[in-house]
């Protein structure tokens, strides 16, 4: 029987995490100047899954599920979940690590989302139509659309 082969998502972020921590001990965390792209890029380093961002229009895709029905599932992995996760912590919504569990984290950063850009004071904190849509209008940047980014 061959070795089960170690995921390479997990072997780059455990190769990440390492340089990071070995930097953060040989150089400090961040510079005090950083940019919110730069510590949303090691927020990153940390996740279980990468974000690549693509826009389609006025809409940004993290290249996960690019549909708008699906809602994330709050206790396992799925594509909707990582989507949303992506595209959450790219407009500074912290929805933790972006490992496709839409748990309380997830949902309360997308409930915060949902109040300020819906302006729905009963948010659920789960993605709808309305809701996916929204977020994919508000994470697109135009002055940042150079193609594919990977976070």
């Amino acid at each position: 029987m061959a070795p089960t082969s170690f995921p390479r998502r997990r072997a780059a972020a455990l190769a990440a995490g390492f340089a990071l921590g070995l930097g953060a001990l040989t150089a400090g965390a961040l510079p005090a100047g950083a940019s919110p792209a730069q510590q949303r890029a090691v927020d990153y380093a940390a996740a279980d899954y990468d974000c690549t961002f693509s826009s389609e229009g006025p809409q940004l895709y993290a290249g996960h599920y690019a549909g708008s029905t699906a809602v994330p599932a709050r206790h396992a992995v799925s594509a909707p979940g990582i989507e949303a996760q992506c595209l959450l912590l790219s407009i500074g919504y912290d929805p933790g690590r972006i490992d496709g569990v839409f748990g309380p984290r997830s949902q309360d950063a997308m409930k915060r989302f949902q109040r300020v850009y819906l302006g729905d004071p009963d948010a659920d904190g789960m993605p709808g139509p309305n809701t996916w849509t929204t977020l994919r209008y508000t994470a697109y940047d135009p002055s940042t659309d150079d193609g594919a980014t990977t976070w």
